[in-house]
């Protein structure tokens, strides 16, 4: 910053010493005296007389251009500025004063100058087109008045500290306005990064962050809104549908999380691109689809005042889901169930519509419905369903379940080959349930894999029970059914091996069985799971054989001891030539494989008779025994070496009515 009092200095060019003594005694500070002189006039005459203005702070003389510009060119370097330069015009044997004048500015522009010469030098036309400038620059005509030399040094001097003062105020206020424009450039940074922090928190709080679509929070907000909508126009209708993939469960467990984190963003795309087709059933609102968590996604629908109407989105949704997925690795195909609920006089807020949305696909999903609409007779169903898991949960920890076996006979030789282990529930306050009252519910919930590794265990204590006790059952087999869930849990290959060694059981008088829907969908794990339980030592059966769409794929495909043909078949075996032929055909390319056959649901005397004939392995079914306890079965075998000892299988059944009495179970 320039100080406003900084020193005027000036500068006299000339070669003539008597001019710059001139000069001196004109420019150089004023004595005392003077000063005294000054205050009497001003006292004689008043302070608006005239008054020679004060001269300059220090005053050096020169006598050529040469020597100005080295006085000038040190003062810079120590950091002092000269005001104003009186240059005479002629100064030989040196340089001129044009050309003084154009050396002193070119080394300090804001000089001020004023050129002594006579009216027979240059005209000051000459000196502009010369210097090219007129700025800081005058002429001054000899002869001239002192007071007009003092007067000029002090006007130009106070020109010159003017000057410096707006420069240097220029200065500052540049800077004033770079550091302004920073701070608002700081700020508008400080903005954006607000603007772009809040979207990132209004992003993570109300959409997903897997596949972008809205989440819980952002559909509550849009389905409040809805049901704002509808109380102002009660003319206004949308149907909630709630969406969840069958099987998906299965994805991340075989294939891993990042396969199936693929195919949710996958499934999210499709929602959104199977949306974007306005027609006449419903209109499509902004973010219609949303991701509730895991694999449930929730379509609304504005403008829907119909289940059927409803059901036909659903409809065209599901079928682009169920396209197949290309994950590189393989191809994956899912299908989904869907709950419809239309928003009705008896919905009140989001949470409910979309309570009876989840109902619905319950039902959709249990059924195998594929599509279901809600009514008020699901929520029965529902409660019921709830009591009945939170019932099953408590049961499984308590172990309020028991086993029953029922025998599967040597077809040929009449024998006792294998016991399989069927599953009863000991509800206290209820009779016993069957399998099919609660397996279902089990595999759903996932309750199936801890009560299936109870199952196992007790059915393997029991036949080492019936080993101990029984002299000629070392060679009996044991058959423990086992769901999807368990066969896909990477932990149940070392559970079958644990539970094998703290029974005593020898590995290969165990029979795992499995049904054909259980392997079907992920070939390469089952295939995988199968094979490590080969390893174990155990044997392998797929149990209702025939149920499914890939039957003759199995048996080439999976490495099976045991096919176990469906009791659909047996039913018309004796009385249809086309049953009996596809049975037979089954039973020779099983054989021809390497793989024994089982035929349950045997009944009567002539389908027995019929399964001799077609060379089935093994038999099962009420014609034989119903399931047992384990006590009965110690008295089935006692009985079975007393009774059938070098008998065929056909007294075999005569065996089983005489002793029936004892042995069965209704």
């Amino acid at each position: 910053m320039t100080d406003p009092r900084e020193p005027i200095r000036v500068l006299v060019v000339d070669d003539e010493p008597a001019v710059r003594a001139a000069f001196a005694s004109v420019l150089k500070p004023r004595s005392a005296a003077h000063a005294d002189l000054d205050a009497m006039e001003a006292a004689l005459f008043g302070a608006s007389g005239s008054r020679v203005p004060d001269g300059p702070d220090d005053v050096v003389l020169v006598p050529q251009g040469e020597d100005a510009c080295l006085v000038v060119e040190r003062a810079l370097a120590a950091g002092v500025r000269y005001a104003v330069a009186f240059v005479d015009m002629r100064m030989p044997p040196g340089w001129d004063g044009l050309q003084t004048a154009e050396r002193l500015r070119a080394i300090d522009p804001q000089i001020q100058i004023v050129i002594c010469t006579a009216y027979s030098d240059h005209s000051w036309d000459d000196v502009v087109a010369r210097l090219g400038h007129v700025d800081g620059l005058l002429l001054l005509k000899k002869p001239f008045d002192p007071s007009e030399v003092r007067q000029m040094a002090a006007a130009l001097g106070e020109k010159w500290r003017l000057t410096r003062q707006a420069d240097a105020d220029l200065a500052r206020m540049h800077q004033l306005t770079t550091r302004l424009e920073a701070t608002v450039s700081h700020l508008k940074l400080e903005v954006q990064s607000r603007v772009a922090a809040e979207q990132s928190l209004h992003q993570h709080a109300y959409f997903d962050a897997l596949t972008g679509l809205p989440n819980r929070l952002r559909l509550h907000d849009r389905l409040a809104d809805a049901f704002a909508r509808k109380r102002r126009d009660p003319r206004y209708s949308f149907a909630v549908l709630f969406f969840d993939l069958d099987g998906f469960k299965l994805v991340n467990d075989s294939l891993g999380h990042d396969m199936g984190d693929r195919v949710l963003v996958e499934i999210a795309r499709r929602l959104n691109d199977g949306l974007r087709d306005v027609d006449s059933v419903g209109r499509v609102a902004e973010e219609p689809a949303s991701r509730l968590g895991g694999d449930e996604f929730v379509v609304v629908l504005d403008g829907v005042a119909s289940d059927a109407d409803a059901a036909v989105v659903a409809d065209r949704l599901l079928t682009q889901i169920s396209k197949p997925i290309d994950l590189v690795v393989q191809q994956v195909a899912l299908s989904a169930s869907v709950g419809i609920a239309v928003a009705g006089s008896h919905h009140a807020s989001g949470d409910e519509i979309l309570r009876d949305a989840d109902t619905a696909m319950y039902r959709a999903k249990f059924e195998r419905l594929r599509i279901a609409t809600f009514d008020p007779a699901m929520q029965e169903t529902a409660r019921k369903r709830l009591c009945l898991e939170s019932d099953m949960r408590r049961a499984v920890e308590a172990e309020h379940f028991s086993l029953a076996f029922q025998p599967i006979m040597h077809a040929a030789s009449g024998k006792i080959a294998a016991i399989e282990a069927l599953v009863r529930w000991d509800h206290p306050d209820y009779p016993t349930r069957m399998p099919d009252e609660f397996i279902p519910t089990a595999e759903e919930t996932g309750l199936i894999v801890p009560l299936g590794r109870w199952i196992l265990e007790a059915a393997c204590r029991a036949l080492a029970d019936i080993r101990a006790k029984s002299p000629d059952a070392s060679d009996l087999r044991l058959s423990v059914n086992v769901s999807r869930r368990q066969l896909l849990d990477p932990r149940f290959p070392a559970d079958v091996r644990e539970i094998l060694r703290r029974t005593g059981v020898p590995a290969n008088r165990l029979d795992i069985e499995v049904t054909e829907s259980a392997l079907i969908g992920d070939e390469a794990a089952a295939i995988h799971r199968l094979g490590e339980l080969k390893q174990v030592g155990v044997g392998l059966h797929l149990d209702d054989f025939g149920t499914g769409y890939s039957s003759l794929s199995c048996l080439q495909s999976f490495p099976l001891d045991v096919v176990k043909i469906d009791r659909s078949f047996i039913r018309t075996l004796s009385e249809s030539t086309k049953s009996a032929s596809v049975v037979e055909a089954i039973v020779n390319l099983a054989h021809r494989l390497g793989i024994r056959v089982t035929i349950e649901g045997v009944e009567t005397d002539p389908q027995l008779a019929a399964i001799q004939e077609l060379g089935s392995d093994y038999a099962q079914g009420f014609l034989f025994h119903r399931p047992l306890p384990v006590a009965r079965i110690h008295e089935l075998l006692a009985t079975a070496r007393a009774l059938q000892s070098g008998r065929a299988l056909a007294s075999v059944a005569q065996t089983a009515h005489v002793t029936s009495q004892i042995t069965e179970i209704a």
